[in-house]
């Protein structure tokens, strides 16, 4: 259910909240003033469409001068795109009005003349159409209703997947719970947060399937049945041992605790294995399928069990999504420069808004939460 993305990953999904937003106002506009008798129908669709389509451009342009703030060729075309018309200063200004009520509007973005003051917020009425326009307390719960909309629809959007993995699941957690599963052959598998997992076990194999998330296996020892473990290109293969399993951002983990297991990494692009010992960790590169091998202390595998997260150079964005599973909501990550910084620390999982605010602080960044459900992390 949670997930901690930049825009790169999910930025249709984000703009379709953003649209809606922004569209639901326009459409709220033209049901009043179509009450009100002060236009006809077809000046009504014409201008509610034309304002769908800059409110679009509108948002695309933010995006894109938020994750580009120092790019002087984009800021020229952008200036080019805003002269065109005030319709576009006005579609311009709706978009940084509803971004800075998100509390995420980049001192960047608000340096571009014309974004907030000088634009008028709605459209360019007379006077006494202004004056007609609805009240600030009616503006105010469109505001609060549209913002519930959008968030809704775009979880909608980003539950599907998750909705899916459940249905294919034999086990599963929710965000922030932890359980572990006793098998039928003595086994044992701890869910992280958000994960899950299939099995297909028969008098041969014991096979399991790592379908999100993360896992912690304590396998009984079966000779004559191997244990499998599948979690998307990997795959390990143990007879009786301690570890660690999880679907990364970007990479494919496992960890050893105790025993012996061997890793395998079918990827289209390179096939490589290896023999894990006693703490020791394999990374599988998830884009050119490349392994990587290391040392790591025993008592940070699987440190989650006790609510713990350690982390050794990784991406801000990955750290983001491992404590996102223990968050009820959605993470956006909308800066790709710090969705890139790379991080090295220990986070506590009981409290994932303050490990998040401890993620991003060392970069400037700040985390914007809209009602327990949407975060966003951002570097102002």
């Amino acid at each position: 259910m949670i997930k901690a993305l930049k825009f790169s990953a999910c930025e249709e999904n984000y703009r379709r909240a953003i649209r809606l937003y922004i569209n639901r106002g326009a459409a709220k506009q033209a049901k009043w003033r179509k009450a009100n008798g002060s236009e006809s129908m077809l000046s009504r669709e014409t201008e509610l469409t034309t304002r769908q389509r800059l409110s679009e451009e509108a948002v695309d342009w933010l995006l894109k001068l938020q994750g580009s703030p120092n790019d002087q060729g984009l800021h020229e075309q952008f200036q080019v795109w805003l002269d065109h018309a005030p319709q576009h200063h006005e579609a311009w200004s709706r978009t940084c009005r509803m971004w800075d009520r998100l509390g995420a509007l980049s001192p960047e973005t608000r340096k571009i003349p014309d974004q907030l003051e000088k634009a008028p917020v709605w459209s360019t009425q007379s006077q006494l159409e202004v004056a007609e326009l609805p009240s600030k307390k009616m503006r105010g719960r469109i505001t609060a209703v549209s913002v519930a909309l959008a968030v809704a629809a775009c979880f909608l959007v980003l539950l599907a997947p998750t909705w899916l993995i459940h249905y294919q699941a034999d086990h599963y957690t929710d965000p922030g719970e932890i359980r572990t599963i006793h098998l039928e052959d003595g086994s044992n598998v701890t869910l992280a947060a958000a994960s899950a997992i299939k099995l297909d076990f028969d008098n041969k194999t014991r096979q399991l399937t790592l379908l999100s998330g993360e896992a912690f296996f304590d396998v009984s020892h079966d000779a004559s049945r191997p244990f499998l473990v599948t979690a998307d290109n990997l795959n390990i293969s143990v007879l009786g041992t301690q570890f660690n399993v999880r679907l990364g951002q970007e990479t494919t983990d496992v960890a050893l605790l105790k025993g012996s297991v061997k890793a395998k990494a079918g990827h289209d692009k390179a096939v490589a294995s290896a023999v894990l010992r006693p703490g020791e960790q394999l990374k599988l590169d998830d884009v050119d399928g490349t392994i990587e091998l290391s040392k790591i202390n025993l008592d940070q595998i699987a440190a989650w069990r006790k609510h713990r997260l350690y982390v050794m150079n990784e991406t801000l964005e990955s750290v983001a999504q491992q404590i996102g599973r223990y968050h009820s909501g959605w993470i956006a990550i909308p800066d790709t420069r710090l969705a890139n910084q790379r991080v090295t620390g220990a986070f506590d999982l009981t409290n994932p808004e303050k490990a998040m605010r401890a993620l991003v602080a060392p970069f400037g960044g700040q985390v914007y939460e809209i009602n327990n459900y949407f975060m966003i992390l951002l570097n102002l």
